[in-house]
């Protein structure tokens, strides 16, 4: 309970007192890396949350719709043998298999077909029968995400038969961890979020930013130790922190404005170093 009492405290003093950045000077370095350590789990705690209530539970049912929608589309009595680099089908061709109803998607942006089998199949093809993908003798030919038209031989797929009990059983197989997925989920974001967009990504810029402010420091002769410019830092992405937090729900924010948590944290820190009372023995700090 006292560790989360000077927790909130120095939270507080981080987002609100300038004076405060100058008993952080005083303090062990390792006291402000154990702050950040704890910022950065509540913060990836707040985002797991978030993508748990909101996200988890519309992704999960998106792929059930999905996948139910795949079962009704792929034909009762369709057969599809890939053996030896090639494929038989019990039908003649061409073989079209329709575009499945995808409710966040409107349809008049998705082709009719998701797959079209056909033996003499060319890449023009692809326009006339209006589809996702083609599988003619060699290779099978798709749009990647790019929207361009590429293709991988047909060899590449391992022998195995393509039937109806094929596709229903491997959407039950899915069925099945997708009902541990809301549990198993949070824990992989958790520690995702918590290791690489934290602990990695800003405390590089927390180490970077301690450079800047470092430089600075020197060219308008504060003389603040670079120890001392990266605690700096650290407290002061308290509010950027926040403020990503608040722009969870608002992904687009960073394609309108890349870099805006490195510059508002460099911005932040450059307004507390510049606040701070000067200290006659500031130049002994860390030492």
């Amino acid at each position: 309970m006292k560790k989360l009492q000077t927790f909130f405290y120095v939270f507080k003093n981080s987002i609100t007192s300038h004076k405060y950045y100058n008993d952080i000077l005083k303090t062990n370095f390792w006291f402000s890396v154990k702050y950040f350590m704890m910022l950065s789990f509540f913060a990836s705690l707040v985002f797991t949350i978030f993508t748990s209530v909101v996200i988890i539970p519309g992704m999960v049912s998106g792929i059930r719709s999905v996948s139910q929608s795949v079962k009704e589309v792929f034909p009762e009595d369709l057969v599809v043998i890939f053996k030896d680099g090639g494929w038989e089908t019990n039908k003649e061709g061409p073989v079209v298999i329709p575009m499945i109803s995808i409710d966040e998607q409107p349809q008049e942006y998705l082709p009719e077909n998701i797959i079209v089998f056909d033996k003499e199949g060319t890449i023009d093809k692809l326009e006339e029968y209006n589809t996702l993908a083609l599988l003619n003798n060699e290779n099978i030919i798709y749009r990647n995400e790019g929207n361009s038209i590429t293709s991988q031989p047909i060899s590449n797929i391992p022998d195995f038969t393509l039937d109806k009990s094929t596709v229903d059983g491997g959407i039950d197989n899915l069925y099945k961890y997708l009902r541990i997925l809301p549990y198993v989920l949070p824990l992989f974001i958790l520690l995702f979020t918590f290791l690489f967009n934290y602990i990695g990504g800003a405390f590089f810029s927390v180490l970077l930013i301690g450079l800047v402010l470092y430089v600075i420091s020197l060219i308008s002769k504060t003389k603040i130790p670079f120890v001392s410019a990266i605690k700096i830092s650290i407290h002061a992405m308290t509010v950027p922190i926040i403020l990503q937090l608040i722009l969870i729900p608002f992904p687009e924010i960073n394609s309108y404005i890349p870099g805006w948590f490195f510059i508002s944290t460099l911005i932040i820190s450059l307004y507390f170093m510049f606040k701070m009372e000067d200290t006659a023995d500031l130049k002994k700090i860390d030492k």
